[in-house]
């Protein structure tokens, strides 16, 4: 599991590094940022595997996507 929370958290790391390199996030710490993305993720399908869930899947990903990246647009 380490491994695959420090792959993820570096491909989100590089990611949003190349977003504020571009102008098209804010400027930011990458790395925590990137760690909150991975933490968030992980939550979610924590949640969706284990308890009985009242939401789709697709429809609340692209919710949580869309307010995180309006959140850190520049």
């Amino acid at each position: 599991m380490t491994r695959v929370y420090q792959n993820r958290v570096n491909i989100f790391t590089r990611i949003l590094t190349e977003g504020i390199e571009e102008g098209s996030f804010k400027k930011l710490e990458a790395k925590s940022v990137a760690r909150t993305l991975y933490f968030l993720s992980m939550g979610f399908f924590l949640n969706y595997f284990t308890v009985n869930i009242d939401f789709d899947l697709k429809k609340q990903h692209s919710i949580n996507m869309k307010t995180i990246l309006e959140g850190i647009k520049k």
